[in-house]
């Protein structure tokens, strides 16, 4: 997540390692926290595409 994270062009794929994180055991804070700590390599467009995409993923998954 955080390589593609930093890549900010790869949202289609973060969402489905976001997914597949949360199916494994991550939380959803540990993922918006692999998400913030980027924001020093990446900066803040990058990070909020991101987060973005990751609230997207929780949607999915509370709606599910």
């Amino acid at each position: 997540m955080a390589a593609l994270t930093v890549q900010g062009f790869s949202l289609p794929e973060l969402k489905v390692h976001i997914k597949g994180s949360s199916n494994t055991g991550s939380n959803k804070s540990e993922i918006l926290e692999i998400i913030t700590q980027m924001i020093a390599y990446c900066r803040f467009p990058a990070a909020t595409y991101a987060l973005l995409a990751a609230q997207d993923v929780f949607d999915e998954v509370e709606s599910n």
